[in-house]
């Protein structure tokens, strides 16, 4: 709940929440009192749980109630039961707030908001130019977000209300991060709460264009040069404006920028400049603000970093931020999408505020929520051109231009030395700093405090799109070059080369996985067929063991495909064998026929085959044959597994993993034959040969399959034991077709040994991993489990 204590927070613009939390947590302390016999002090004591105060949940559920919000969008939004979340606040906050309207009967939250409406709780709706004398010139606030931006706010309120020594803040940000809408809800926050130190209060944009949800707008009173500047200060800071300002509009700009001087040192004043990057003559600007009197704050929102030294930065919104504020909309809209296609629309727009309130605008005007995604897609769509382009066009050409191509290939926030490898520069010359440095000027790049340079979603596909096409073709290429040659070493160095093991730390992987993905992709497009198994190889333990079938079996398809175009018979044989092997894997009747009809072209294609992969297929073929209960086309390749145990020519390593593989397969037939006794001999043969290899995907497989044989005996808590030993390494090695089916047996063995309880909790991990790795079957089967449970 911590992470989401601070949500709500705007619902403090229409509400006196200090004079609610105060009163209500009164309240909560009488009736604290009142339940113990005793009356409530007027001071309790430090430390005394009855202290009159609500408890930082409740205070968030009373944010949450004065947003009008129903408790299941409540609890939608908070991540918790329904019902759970009714009964707390029937007994603590309805109860509370019954105590102080005075109320009997049943609670209605509508007639509730009415009567503290009609107390002091409501902060009055008087226009905010009333409030202390304000002269205010601000537009409406912006709709865009607000979630998620919690330690921005308090910054940012700080300097408005209470720090004098710095007159310039900055708010920076790429397009769309919602900077316009942090500032103005800033200052419209201290005008209602009767706190804005300044007596002036004027907002000026050199925007020209405005994206909204109704589409894009134009700017009607753009302020894009100092001239356009002063005569807007002058104009609201005058009586008499159109006389002052046409008696001014003649006079030399030097005359003009003394007399806007002389009228801000007046009074306190905020001066907000919002879209600074538009400005057309920004260091004139510059010059005019630095030397305006100290009653004169200046508040920024810009494109790029300024040379200011308070500042704030944007970053895309966290995406379960984005999807909260998403949900909190929901209820007052009854759009029928769910919940996985919200979580899309925040992919689609980078998490980015101004992208999701477009497509917010885009729903409520009826369009499909699949057609807003696929707009928020497509890489050069005008909306991710409204916020990129802009960026493109200032480092094209460059250096730092390429930087930024390279930044697009990348999923992940990356080191400037690895930009610098991928541009094909020295990352120590002097000339790559100052163009890494002009990167970092753009704000639609995230500087990390780590030192590494990242791009949101909708900022990578677009340049990926659209920035090769500023580079000579051979330039371009020679990048890609250098990519794909980083991905090669990067999976050489951190990958491994057995599909059957995956013994290294995934967490290498598991950090550019997405972008190791895009180069496969890559390759396969561009018909780079030896530079996609190079990549691929060393990546087949680990993509199994994560359970990413479904890639892998599509990948081995395109691959087949272009590698019969080439006519390579070597790498066709390969992918044919791995995409078998991959079907097998799911154990369905369907994959299995797939796997059959893959392994018989392999066997056609076997002249092209080294001993290993010969070994590999037959051992899959073996496996395959008992599976289906076909015994004697099973004994024709136990067979040829045995002759190739004792060629001379086969892997010592490899020839002791076959023999291993081939006694756990017999154990299968044996425990299929309810020959437990000969099974467990089995079984236990091929462990101590797998423990002998240090093969851990093979110890964890023997060790479930010994656990079933234990509980097929009754012996239900050594099968727990196993199981559970077997369970612990499957996770170790992360290998989700291992875990499922342990967690699948000790559903069963704890059933079978009246654990209720664990046996519902492992029937539902079960589910979890056989629907990651796609084995429906499976997955059903857990489901009737359940319900028979």
């Amino acid at each position: 709940m911590d992470s989401k204590s601070t949500l709500f927070q705007e619902v403090g613009c229409e509400w006196n929440l200090e004079g609610l939390y105060r009163d209500l947590g009164r309240v909560k302390a009488r009736l604290l009192w009142a339940k113990q016999g005793q009356p409530c002090p007027e001071f309790p004591t430090a430390g005394d749980p009855r202290r009159s105060q609500l408890s930082r949940t409740e205070r968030l559920y009373l944010r949450g109630f004065l947003t009008g919000m129903s408790i299941k969008a409540l609890a939608t939004v908070l991540e918790i039961n329904t019902d759970a979340l009714r009964t707390e606040l029937t007994n603590k906050l309805y109860t509370y707030l019954k105590a102080l309207l005075n109320w009997e009967g049943r609670f209605c939250h509508r007639r509730a908001l009415a009567m503290l409406a009609e107390r002091p709780y409501r902060i009055s709706s008087v226009p905010i130019a009333e409030y202390q004398n304000l002269k205010v010139y601000l537009p409406a606030q912006d709709s865009a977000i607000l979630e998620g931006r919690d330690r921005e706010w308090e910054h940012l309120i700080h300097w408005l209300q209470r720090n004098q020594e710095e007159r310039f803040w900055v708010i920076e940000g790429a397009g769309g991060t919602g900077k316009t809408a942090l500032a103005l809800a800033s200052v419209h926050y201290l005008i209602q709460q009767n706190s804005c130190p300044f007596q002036w209060v004027l907002f000026t944009s050199a925007k020209t264009h405005y994206l909204t949800g109704m589409g894009l707008l134009p700017g009607c009173r753009s302020q894009q040069t100092l001239e356009q500047l002063l005569s807007e200060i002058l104009q609201n800071l005058t009586s008499d404006s159109d006389r002052v300002t046409n008696e001014w509009n003649d006079r030399p700009l030097p005359d003009r920028m003394r007399q806007a001087w002389t009228l801000m040192a007046q009074q306190p004043m905020l001066l907000i400049l919002d879209s600074f990057e538009e400005m057309t003559d920004p260091q004139a600007t510059l010059a005019f603000l630095y030397e305006l009197p100290a009653t004169v704050k200046v508040l920024f929102t810009c494109r790029y970093r300024l040379p200011i030294a308070r500042s704030l930065h944007l970053d895309p919104l966290e995406p379960e931020a984005a999807l909260r504020w998403i949900m909190q909309r929901v209820p007052e809209t009854g759009w029928p999408w769910s919940l996985g296609q919200y979580r899309r629309l925040v992919a689609a727009a980078g998490s980015l505020p101004g992208p999701i309130a477009w497509g917010l605008g885009q729903l409520a005007a009826g369009q499909p929520i699949a057609w807003v995604i696929a707009q928020l897609e497509q890489p050069d769509h005008w909306v991710t051109q409204f916020y990129c382009a802009n960026t493109l066009e200032a480092l094209g050409g460059q250096l730092a231009g390429q930087f930024l191509l390279a930044l697009s290939w990348f999923a992940v926030p990356v080191q400037p030395a690895l930009l610098a490898q991928v541009a094909g520069v020295d990352p120590e010359a002097h000339a790559t700093w100052a163009h890494l440095a002009k990167l970092a000027e753009q704000s639609m790049v995230t500087l990390h405090c780590d030192g590494r340079y990242g791009l949101s979603s909708l900022a990578r596909r677009y340049v990926a799109t659209v920035g090769a096409d500023r580079l000579a073709p051979t330039q371009a290429m020679a990048m890609r070059e250098r990519w794909l040659q980083w991905a090669i070493d990067y999976v050489r160095q951190h990958g491994q080369g057995d599909r059957l093991e995956w013994l290294t730390d995934h967490q290498a992987i598991d950090l550019h996985w997405d972008t190791l993905n895009q180069v496969l992709d890559w390759c396969l497009a561009t018909g780079r067929l030896e530079s996609f198994w190079q990549v691929f190889q060393p990546l087949r333990g680990y993509s199994h063991f994560r359970g990413h079938w479904s890639e892998r079996i599509a990948r081995d398809a395109k691959a087949i495909q272009l590698a019969r175009q080439q006519q390579n018979s070597a790498l066709e044989a390969r992918f044919l064998f791995d995409r078998g092997w991959t079907h097998a894997l799911r154990n369905d009747s369907q994959s299995l026929r797939q796997a059959c009809a893959d392994f018989e072209a392999v066997w056609q294609l076997r002249d092209h085959l080294d001993l290993d992969l010969q070994s590999d297929l037959a051992i899959n073929q073996l496996r395959l044959a008992y599976e289906q209960g076909s015994i004697d086309h099973g004994d024709r390749w136990k067979h040829r597994v045995e002759q190739l145990i004792h060629n001379p020519q086969l892997n010592a390593e490899h020839r002791l993993r076959l023999e291993c593989q081939s006694l756990y397969y017999e154990g299968d037939v044996a425990q299929q034959a309810q020959n437990s006794a000969e099974a467990l001999r089995l079984y236990t043969t091929a462990l101590k040969k797998a423990q002998a290899l240090g093969w851990q995907r093979g110890t964890a497989y023997i060790q479930s399959s010994i656990g079933q044989v234990r509980m097929a005996q009754g012996q239900y808590s050594r099968a727990l034991r196993e199981l559970e030993a077997s369970y612990r390494l499957a996770a170790v090695i992360v290998d989700q077709r291992c875990c499922a089916y342990c967690c699948k047996h000790l559903a069963r063995a704890a059933l079978a040994g009246r654990l209720r309880k664990e046996s519902r909790n492992w029937a539902e991990r079960a589910i979890d991993h056989f629907q990651a790795v796609g084995m429906v079957t499976e997955a059903q089967e857990m489901e009737d489990f359940l319900k028979n449970l």
